[in-house]
């Protein structure tokens, strides 16, 4: 295996796994007796999940941007002086780094093509 110039190690993109959410920490006030006893409080939650109707898709006629060719990011050469130019990667102006164009008149109607929806939960929680 190639170690030198960034050849090695890391995971191919084509395989991406899903990130995992960061613990919630919320303060609560409890009374000592509570506290004490033992108590169940039961406490509203916000999360985001994925969108039940389009099913992640963002609605219908979703097409893969031409621009960037899916992967959400162009490159972009610029000339310092003669002789010298700087490449610079960001994210693509058509699809605003999605890599994907939904049409205005099939988005979702439940996400607004956002793909997620943000859902409140009540979480009981041991004291």
């Amino acid at each position: 295996m190639n170690m030198f110039f960034g050849g090695g190690g890391g995971r191919p993109a084509a395989r991406r796994e899903m990130q995992k959410v960061k613990p919630t920490k919320k303060a609560l006030e409890v009374t000592l007796e509570q506290a004490y006893n033992g108590a169940v409080l039961k406490i509203p939650h916000e999360r985001t999940r994925c969108c039940e109707t389009c099913k992640g898709k963002g609605g219908e006629g979703v097409r893969t941007c031409t621009s960037c060719k899916g992967k959400g990011r162009v490159l972009q050469m610029f000339q310092m002086g003669p002789g010298m130019y700087q490449q610079v990667q960001k994210n693509c102006d058509t699809c605003r780094g999605e890599g994907e164009i939904i049409a205005e008149g099939g988005k979702c109607k439940a996400c607004l093509g956002r793909k997620t929806v943000t859902k409140e939960k009540v979480v009981e929680v041991p004291v």
